[in-house]
């Protein structure tokens, strides 16, 4: 072999040399890759020892010192983030709630999470009585909230709107007028997810396949019209923009 030939020979010897004392570093213990497989079965299927590396350690340590791993309240408030004088203000329970929804649908760190997230998180479970079924129906609240707080002028009014109409097909309004139904209370316990008033005995309603339920009669929601009044606009519910089917 001639001296270049030689060079390359010894730098990629180097080189593996190298590659081989950091895989030998980044083996993990035993007691990582059990924490990693339990975080795995019990918060995030998707989870990785790179992204989830804060949540798999603290895993680990918790049972090293209490030979268990922590409940899924501890778990989650003992990576509870402390903000001094923080405006949004939520109990235990609340913020538990919230961060099993973000860990189970997007396994991001919470403590990366901003606090008002949390917040309207909360605040979408309180209105709808259930979590959101996925994380961009909860950014599509989110987003209309922050929007109405920041100019309460420009909150948009469902029924009277310049936007291009995108209809619902007539076969499908036929479909969900047949679905129409008279509310029993006693049997669940719901809101018109745009007056947000309570459905009452006897009051025409529909729920939609995205699970929200809508006053059917003008006299029993807005004055400016009902729900089939926003579908000869638009084919997506106007709570999650989920389209209609």
């Amino acid at each position: 072999m001639n001296s270049n030939t030689d060079m390359t020979y010894l730098l990629l010897r180097l080189l593996s040399d190298e590659v081989n004392i950091y895989n030998q570093n980044r083996r993990i213990s035993p007691e990582i890759e059990e924490a990693l497989e339990y975080f795995k079965s019990e918060y995030y299927s998707e989870a990785s020892l790179d992204r989830h590396y804060e949540y798999i350690i603290s895993l680990a340590d918790y049972k090293r010192y209490h030979s268990v791993y922590p409940s899924r309240n501890q778990f989650f408030l003992m990576n509870r983030r402390v903000c001094i004088l923080c405006p949004y203000c939520i109990s235990d329970e609340e913020y538990v709630r919230g961060a099993e929804f973000f860990v189970k649908n997007s396994g991001d760190y919470i403590r990366n999470i901003s606090c008002d997230r949390f917040y309207y998180l909360n605040v979408y479970f309180m209105i709808e009585h259930r979590m959101p079924s996925s994380i961009e129906e909860f950014l599509n609240f989110y987003r209309r909230s922050l929007i109405t707080q920041i100019n309460p002028s420009s909150v948009f009014d469902i029924f009277d709107n310049d936007i291009i109409a995108r209809p619902v097909d007539s076969e499908k309004i036929v479909k969900i007028k047949n679905s129409i139904f008279m509310f029993d209370e006693e049997k669940i316990q719901e809101n018109c997810s745009i007056c947000q008033e309570e459905l009452k005995t006897g009051q025409n309603c529909v729920k939609l396949d995205c699970n929200h339920y809508f006053h059917t009669s003008e006299k029993d929601c807005c004055e400016t019209g009902s729900i089939f009044k926003w579908f000869e606009a638009n084919r997506v519910c106007p709570v999650c923009r989920k389209e209609i089917f």
